[in-house]
């Protein structure tokens, strides 16, 4: 399979589902929690595949330049710009809307709570400064740490920035006890659009690969590697 039909059945045809969910719940005007203006909605999910892709690809370009990871030349088309192929381009727009159809779809089927609840501060300041730590310390062993802990030392070093500036990531822990409504999206919003992909990966051939050497040889999904990881890292701060 090439990428490009990996990201079809893997990508499109989800995405065209929940269109058309989308396009059914507008027509009986079902409204989207946290949004009054339903063109709202749409023009968050386009910043969003605006901010992936402008943050994503010198990530992307560094790991292929670097060679810790590779494409397989005869399952991408060719065309690329600067190191990646432009399926991966492709990739970060269609796993944005994904994430953002599926978040579109939980919020207008979760009731919304009659009263919500503030976390507790020193809750929050608990969970930045585990991400913070997290941070420093993949910071630490993407510089001086031994090759094995190259990709998983990036990806941690790439995303938990993401996490620190993004207020509902900080509450994923801290939500979730001080509201169920807000940790029950968040939780739901970051399984679909990361299951999806890392499921899909398990398929031989198109996506990436990862030099075993630049892996610190975790398995997930069934693959000595941590790129299923890293998968579910991209795609839950897509959102």
């Amino acid at each position: 399979m090439t990428y490009f039909g990996f990201l079809f059945r893997f990508l499109v045809t989800p995405i065209l589902v929940f269109l058309a969910i989308a396009y059914w719940d507008n027509r009986r005007h079902k409204p989207v929690y946290g949004f009054r203006a339903g063109g709202a909605v749409w023009i968050s999910i386009g910043i969003h595949v605006l901010l992936a892709v402008i943050y994503t690809t010198p990530w992307d370009n560094y790991l292929v330049a670097t060679g810790v990871w590779y494409y397989n030349p005869e399952l991408v088309s060719g065309l690329v710009l600067g190191y990646v192929p432009i399926e991966e381009y492709t990739f970060f727009v269609l796993e944005t809307i994904l994430a953002g159809l599926w978040w579109v779809f939980l919020a207008r089927r979760i009731s919304t709570p009659a009263k919500r609840a503030k976390p507790a501060k020193s809750l929050v300041y608990l969970c930045t400064c585990v991400l913070v730590s997290f941070w420093l310390l993949s910071t630490y062993l993407f510089f001086f740490g031994t090759p094995n802990w190259t990709y998983l030392s990036i990806i941690l070093f790439w995303a938990l920035p993401r996490s620190l500036f993004k207020p509902c990531s900080v509450q994923i822990f801290s939500g979730m006890i001080a509201d169920w409504y807000s940790g029950e999206l968040l939780l739901l919003e970051h399984i679909f659009p990361s299951w999806i992909p890392s499921r899909s990966r398990r398929q031989p051939g198109p996506s990436p690969r990862v030099r075993p050497q630049e892996s610190c040889s975790l398995e997930f999904c069934h693959s000595k590697r941590s790129f299923s990881f890293s998968s579910r890292m991209f795609c839950s701060h897509s959102a």
